[in-house]
């Protein structure tokens, strides 16, 4: 197989079907098409070295199946998943389009942690209120016994080494 100009052996047995596509290096002028979008068996797509221009269509979202997208050396490409972000951008729906691929925001990220933190925290506490599983909950036990016991025996020393 040849992408980007490199011959790569392929080793192995494909057991799936891989649909390739490289239009690199074609001289393309303007906007992506939405159409690609609806190539859903898709796994890449190299569109890389030519002129296109304007926003990544949300579209390419549709492609669950792309392992590889290679848009780079297209310097008038904006948007997601692109750090540049498109100047102009006139209707209302390709912002709420542009919103929900630039990713997730702070608040999402604080509810999962909030979240997983409390279900975390309550699991364990039901673990040791059960006493189940029984090996982890003996470990933490001894470990605790551990740490209280070497607190208290440093404590004896400091309050000997005071009375000297």
């Amino acid at each position: 197989m040849t992408m980007k100009g490199f011959d790569a052996p392929i080793k192995g047995i494909i057991l799936q079907f891989r649909t390739i596509i490289d239009l690199s290096s074609n001289k393309f002028e303007g906007a992506i098409p939405d159409v690609v979008g609806k190539l859903v068996g898709l796994t890449m797509l190299n569109i890389s070295n030519n002129r296109l221009s304007g926003h990544i269509p949300v579209k390419l979202g549709n492609l669950v199946q792309l392992e590889q997208l290679d848009l780079s050396s297209n310097v008038a490409l904006c948007g997601p998943p692109l750090s540049r972000k498109c100047q102009g951008r006139d209707s209302e729906d390709d912002d709420s389009d542009y919103a929900f691929m630039n990713g997730f925001t702070w608040q999402a990220v604080l509810m999962g942690y909030a979240s997983g933190m409390i279900i975390g925290l309550g699991g364990g506490c039901l673990s040791f209120y059960t006493g189940r599983p029984k090996w982890f909950a003996t470990m933490i036990d001894e470990e605790g016994y551990r740490i209280i016991k070497k607190y208290r025996q440093g404590r004896r020393l400091s309050s000997n080494l005071r009375l000297h």
